[in-house]
């Protein structure tokens, strides 16, 4: 089991070295502005994802293992056109995207939603490693045809950047489907698509709400950033977030693991045992990762995205704090949605959107890039004493559990090992 997580933890990081030689890529062949028309695109795509979700998501990961695949895909698939339909048409009366990118948005949004319902059935079932492999061909195909598209086909802007995304989603979306030819199982319940609706409904719409006012919390301040300082300005900003939440590799990969387990386990102190060591090899690498950003000389970045990018080490260092809250936060939000306490994750994001709203549009006015930075900072603490306080409630967490040792490491690896017997 410790190989078939180091797999994951491998696969995850080639996404992210993947991703990294895209953005690579893009800021300097598109420069800061292409940056930011990206960066709303990718608002777009993301806030459609996350509506889309109370039928996909962890919605569909929940009852993969409860109901016939097939019928989750229907409802899901239905309600994603509903979804990508609505949101395009909304950022298009709102003038966010550019006129000559809202069709190709559309398509993609849809291919993306289509692509996360098949990955949510495989994460079901436990087959994280399938659905990391399908994750990592979408970057390596998205990459790709990208170079294809700009220096062959000799298409400008960021049209070949939305093309080969486009490209790239229905691939992986059709292979999806070769993992799941052999998961309807015909003993799972089936339901009439009205009850069925109704059920997934009632699960999925806690989740999504609190996952939509989450990445509110992590994307809002783009929008202000647009607003106020310009699509350049932004560009700058969101590759320097891109490169800096990359520390979030590791975090992810454990709670794509912990979630599952928790969803199906049974014996409440194997979780919180499991919890626990998780959540202390997340705020660990976590830390590690970001200090090794800090690092970094602000050369560095200028000499790989271009002069415009000469801030970026900036915008990392002051960001740290929140990285690191963040890293901690997602193991618990992960182990509050796995017991069905969705409601405290939803607690926690209100409480920092609320921080944002209150105080996002002065700060970012009046000061760019580090007023962001400052209400992401404030935004982030507050959702992770929130949250930090209800779990070491919920767990009855002494001072001494939540220290880190050498000894965490050998159980976390035996535990690992163990379980996979």
């Amino acid at each position: 089991m410790i190989f078939h997580i180091l797999r994951i933890f491998v696969t995850r990081l080639g996404a992210s070295v993947l991703s990294f030689l895209l953005v690579i890529l893009s800021a300097r062949w598109l420069g800061a502005d292409g940056r930011g028309i990206i960066s709303l695109i990718i608002l777009n795509i993301t806030v459609c994802g996350l509506v889309h979700q109370v039928f996909g998501g962890n919605s569909l990961i929940y009852f993969t293992k409860k109901i016939k695949s097939t019928q989750l895909i229907l409802v899901s698939y239905v309600w994603a056109l509903i979804c990508c339909v609505a949101i395009n048409s909304i950022f298009y009366f709102a003038n966010i995207i550019p006129d000559q990118y809202i069709f190709l948005t559309f398509l993609l949004s849809m291919a993306q939603c289509f692509f996360v319902t098949n990955n949510s059935i495989l994460m079901g079932t436990e087959k994280v490693a399938k659905q990391n492999m399908l994750n990592l061909f979408q970057i390596l195909l998205h990459l790709l045809f990208f170079i294809f598209a700009f220096q062959l086909l000799r298409i400008s802007g960021v049209s070949a950047f939305i093309g080969a995304a486009l490209c790239a989603n229905m691939m992986v979306w059709i292979w999806s489907f070769f993992f799941l030819r052999n998961e309807n199982n015909a003993s799972l319940n089936t339901l009439k698509i009205a009850e069925l609706i109704k059920v997934v409904w009632q699960y999925g719409k806690v989740i999504q709400s609190t996952n939509l006012i989450q990445f509110l919390n992590y994307r809002f301040t783009y929008y202000l950033i647009e607003l106020y300082c310009g699509t350049a300005t932004l560009g700058i900003y969101s590759t320097a977030m891109s490169i800096a939440e990359s520390v979030w590799i590791f975090t992810r990969s454990l709670s794509n693991i912990l979630y599952p387990k928790i969803v199906n386990a049974i014996d409440q102190v194997e979780i919180r045992n499991t919890t626990l060591l998780f959540l202390k090899a997340s705020f660990s690498i976590t830390l590690l990762g970001t200090l090794g950003l800090i690092c970094m000389p602000a050369g560095f970045y200028s000499l790989i995205f271009g002069d415009q990018f000469i801030q970026i080490k900036d915008i990392i260092l002051f960001s740290a704090p929140g990285l690191v809250f963040m890293g901690v936060v997602n193991i618990i939000a992960h182990y509050f949605s796995g017991i069905s306490k969705v409601h405290i994750n939803l607690k926690s994001a209100i409480i920092g959107i609320f921080c944002t709203f209150i105080i996002g549009a002065f700060l970012i006015k009046n000061h760019c890039y580090y007023g962001a930075i400052a209400t992401t900072n404030i935004a982030y603490g507050s959702i992770f004493l929130f949250l930090f306080y209800c779990f070491v409630k919920d767990l009855k967490l002494q001072l001494s559990d939540l220290k880190i040792s050498a000894r965490d490491l050998r159980s976390l690896w035996g535990r690992i090992n163990n379980s996979s017997q």
